[in-house]
């Protein structure tokens, strides 16, 4: 079992949802479905070069309380510290006695929102 201590960072999760604005054209936007508290396991990045600008892709995994709904999804994504991450990958922690624990993987690439 983690000391619930190390649970220090708090993520915003958004679930995106479809609408249609006057003209009938779909719109996408997002809407927090609530704040969970993470430990922050560990973060990786690499530079990139997308149509001749240099840009930054930063993967970061977070150890989460277990959450059934919890899903990688296009429809799921989070926010930590200002940034938006797409949600990549969530699977139960089999580090971890009991299915008590969920590691959540995100991606966030700079100038992506």
């Amino acid at each position: 079992m983690i000391d619930p201590g190390h649970l220090d960072r708090r993520l915003t999760m958004q679930a995106r949802t479809l609408s249609k604005d006057s003209d009938g054209a779909p719109v996408e936007s997002w809407a927090d479905a609530g704040t969970i508290f993470a430990q922050a396991l560990r973060t990786t990045g690499t530079e990139l070069e997308t149509a001749g600008a240099p840009r930054s892709r930063q993967a970061r995994r977070f150890r989460v309380r277990y959450r059934a709904a919890l899903e990688a999804t296009a429809a799921q994504r989070f926010v930590f510290e200002g940034r938006v991450y797409e949600l990549a990958a969530a699977y139960e922690d089999t580090t971890q006695a009991r299915r008590a624990y969920h590691i959540i993987e995100g991606l966030y690439t700079e100038g992506q929102q």
